[in-house]
């Protein structure tokens, strides 16, 4: 298939492809025909291209399969071959580096192959899996490795396998449905202060949120909501930058039950509500990378009170923007000898994957971008050298 990409354009929502902004991005559609694997390649393409295949219904509603750059380091052609559904459709983009443009010359070979399972990873909070879901060819042995977001820490696996090994071994001989489960390290907003002084709160309502020592989940202090009457409401706002990634807090209410509630919102969505007596627990959520607005909201129907009258929360975690935190660089042993390399850094930013035999001549061998700023990365090449040193840069 041959075509032109000079006039088109990169749309609103679209994804990074192969981790770069590109600009004059086509779209092919594929519905396979059966179980096997697609070839799909821009060789003779007279300009540097990425790659990449989707499934979903539209652009911001994407999940990504496969993507590429380059074939091999420092070609100007990209190359992938995935695992392909029987009539799932699939999205085909293909995009220039950089925004460049040109002549694309794409190519693809679909072969039906042997039996395949299926791997299915719920989509983590507070980190990532590698490798993704999707479908494995029968026998292969996957090596399911758990990253941590900065400020969590990975305790352990559930679903088809309960394990705290990491990384876990699967042999492809069934379907698997896995889940990482990750806990939280640091707190951005304990109330350790006494009072609403950390952040840029604000209330909202008939009555204003205040810090008390009576109630916490944690430490000393805990936000409480404001005293109000029948049919009104106490808010505790806050909008702020944010960091792709996850959030938490610990929320507690007493109140009556199924009428007076805790609501949790998220941008005007809400993403949960609380009545009765809870207890202390933990609510975990994903938030998106610019200005957020937060709100939880405790609310009273036309009549009637129990327990505490109120809500509270504490132990408060968001992904704040913070330039200063340098990025991680870490080795992670697989049990067939292999190594996986993993960056810890800033979500949404550019990592590049340098290699070197001599620490003196440096090759990039890899460009990742994270919506949660975890990497992890194989180095397909590195049988090839009796000893290769690797670094990370953030252009």
């Amino acid at each position: 298939m041959t075509a032109v990409n000079e006039r088109a354009t990169r749309e609103p929502g679209e994804p990074l492809h192969a981790g770069n902004e590109g600009g004059h991005s086509i779209w092919y559609r594929f519905r396979a025909p059966a179980n096997g694997t697609l070839f799909l390649t821009t060789t003779n393409s007279d300009f540097d291209t990425l790659l990449a295949i989707y499934t979903g219904d539209n652009l911001t509603n994407l999940t990504r399969v496969a993507s590429n750059d380059d074939a091999f380091p420092e070609s100007d052609f990209s190359q992938l071959t995935t695992a392909v559904v029987s009539n799932q459709v699939y999205y085909i983009v293909v995009d220039g580096y950089g925004g460049t443009y040109g002549d694309i010359q794409l190519q693809y070979v679909f072969t039906t192959t042997e039996r395949y399972f299926s791997l299915t990873i719920d989509p983590p909070l507070g980190g990532s899996v590698t490798p993704p879901s999707g479908l494995y060819l029968a026998n292969t042995t996957l090596y399911l490795t758990a990253a941590a977001s900065r400020d969590f820490e990975f305790i352990g696996w559930s679903g088809a396998v309960n394990s705290t090994v990491n990384p876990v071994t699967l042999i492809m001989n069934r379907n698997y449905a896995m889940a990482a489960r990750f806990r939280l390290k640091n707190y951005t907003e304990g109330f350790e202060s006494g009072g609403l002084m950390s952040l840029a709160w604000s209330a909202g309502g008939s009555s204003a949120w205040h810090v008390q020592s009576g109630v916490v989940s944690a430490g000393r202090f805990a936000a409480q909501s404001g005293p109000i009457g029948d049919g009104q409401q106490s808010s505790l706002i806050l909008i702020t930058n944010l960091l792709s990634g996850t959030g938490s807090f610990d929320y507690r209410v007493s109140s009556e039950a199924g009428w007076d509630a805790l609501e949790f919102y998220l941008n005007g969505a809400r993403l949960g509500r609380w009545s009765g007596e809870t207890g202390w627990s933990t609510f975990q959520f994903r938030v998106l990378q610019g200005v957020n607005t937060l709100e939880w909201r405790y609310t009273k129907d036309a009549n009637f009170s129990a327990g505490f009258d109120g809500a509270f929360i504490d132990n408060v975690y968001l992904p704040l923007p913070d330039s200063s935190i340098a990025a991680r660089l870490a080795i992670l042993p697989l049990p067939d000898g292999q190594d996986r390399l993993q960056i810890q850094g800033l979500s949404d930013r550019a990592y590049i994957i340098q290699g070197s035999a001599n620490l003196t001549d440096w090759v990039s061998v890899s460009t990742n971008v994270s919506d949660n700023g975890t990497v992890q990365w194989t180095d397909p090449q590195a049988a090839s050298f009796p000893m290769r040193f690797y670094r990370a840069i953030a252009p």
